[in-house]
């Protein structure tokens, strides 16, 4: 399976619980990102969207995608994170509290501490 696929259907299980999917043009962005990435073409991703374009979600679930079912090796020891970052302290807290929401939703263990979001027992590390 491709990132792409494997990203589809994270979207589409999320739908199943409750979570509104993409939309198709988001859907075929992340799609061509994702193949790009796993070519080794591309490490960044870019879009210039406006306001209520849904930005902040596609990056939440693509963050948390990348988190739980990205494909790569974490060496033993070492501890990685998603990071999502924003110029407001309170629109990062709703981000954090919208990824809490869906692990729960996808039943990941998970704990809180501060303002980091820890997945128990995560083969990441």
């Amino acid at each position: 399976m491709s990132l792409r696929s494997d990203f589809l259907s994270f979207d589409a299980e999320l739908a199943r619980r409750g979570v509104p999917p993409l939309s198709p043009w988001w859907q075929e962005q992340i799609g061509r990102y994702l193949d790009s990435y796993e070519a080794g073409a591309v490490l960044e991703f870019w879009a210039c969207v406006g306001r209520g374009g849904a930005k902040s979600t596609v990056l939440y679930k693509l963050a948390t995608f990348a988190a739980l079912l990205g494909k790569f090796t974490i060496p033993a020891d070492e501890r990685h994170y998603a990071i999502v970052l924003s110029r407001v302290r309170a629109e990062a807290e709703k981000g954090l509290a919208i990824i809490d929401s869906w692990l729960g939703k996808l039943a990941v263990e998970h704990h809180t501490v501060g303002d980091v979001l820890e997945l128990d027992g995560m083969p990441r590390g």
